[in-house]
Parts: C-alpha cells; structure tokens; sequence
C-alpha cells in the first residue's frame, strides 16, 4: 500500500474546490458563460457592466475594452458596483491558476 503523498491531496484539494464552486455558484444564483455569450449580452444590453477582478497592475497591462477594474480583494462594498440588484454584471479573470 502507497502512503498518501502530500501531492495527493493537494490534487484532491483542488478538485474538490473545482466542482464545490460550481455548486456555490449555481445555488447563489450565478452563472459561468462563455466568451461569445459574455460578447453577445454586451451587444445586446448596455446595463451590463463587465468587471475585471484583477489586479490594478494586470488591468493595466491588458484588460477588455469597457471593463471596470474591481480587485477581486476590493469587490466587496465597492462603490463601482450598482446598487440596483438587476442590473447585469459579468465577473471576469484569467481563469483558474
């Protein structure tokens, strides 16, 4: 019998959070989309609002045109978030790292 290594369980940690965040994410009522449906909400909608939750610095460097920049640290209480629960809003990052 193999001893659980430490990258073992690292591995099933992560996976875990994977999947446990898709479950979190649909019962809080929020949805993964793809770039062309990010695209066509924004043509189709101008209350959608687009926000970039990284940092200042990789904003900077390369960010889609008519984003906001809300540091994922800095979303909560933001005062660039609306106040209307209505309007639309698209979170987005460079994926998982």
């Amino acid at each position: 019998m193999r001893p659980v290594t430490v990258k073992r369980i690292g591995l099933f940690f992560c996976v875990f959070c994977f999947f446990a965040s898709f479950r979190f994410a649909a019962a809080a009522g929020f949805k993964e989309i793809t770039a062309p449906e990010t695209k066509l909400m924004m043509e189709e909608d101008s209350a959608v609002i687009l926000v970039d939750v990284l940092s200042a610095l990789e904003y900077e460097l390369q960010h889609i045109p008519g984003s906001i920049s809300i540091p994922i640290d800095q979303l909560k209480g933001s005062a660039l978030l609306p106040k209307d629960k209505a309007t639309p809003i698209i979170f987005y990052c460079m994926g998982p790292r």
